[in-house]
């Protein structure tokens, strides 16, 4: 029997592999995406994914968070939440070209947890840390 999965890494790309239950290496898959890879929307921003989850049709939740890459530092800005349709498209009704952008003010927010619910709706769990401005 052969099992597709996708995998996500920390620097915001996706591929699915193939496997069988027989001990041999897996082979990307080449029905997602491009040759079973892609690269997911950046925003403007050095995005890094943190967490995925299956949305009840399929598709793939993927949450993270933003960090400038000249300093490697975390970014005030937004917790990124990309939707990928199974077969490694964008989902385009999902924000922009598939990236939603959630923005607290004054903060810095990190997706580490995602979980789609049975009814479609959406939970991140993460943290947001809110500067303090001298007086």
């Amino acid at each position: 029997m052969i099992h597709s999965i996708p995998v996500c890494s920390a620097l915001a790309f996706c591929f699915a592999i193939h496997y069988t239950a027989q001990a041999q290496a897996p082979d990307l898959d080449p029905a997602f995406a491009t040759d079973g890879l892609m690269v997911l929307p950046d925003g403007g921003l050095a995005e890094f994914n943190n967490a995925m989850d299956h949305m009840p049709n399929g598709d793939l939740l993927l949450t993270g968070s933003a960090w400038d890459v000249v300093v490697y530092a975390p970014l005030v800005g937004a917790l990124p939440v990309w939707r990928v349709a199974p077969n490694g498209s964008m989902v385009s009704g999902w924000g922009t070209n598939g990236l939603v952008s959630i923005d607290l003010p004054d903060s810095r927010e990190e997706g580490q947890k995602i979980i789609a619910q049975p009814d479609g709706k959406v939970v991140i769990g993460g943290f947001a840390g809110v500067r303090i401005l001298p007086s």
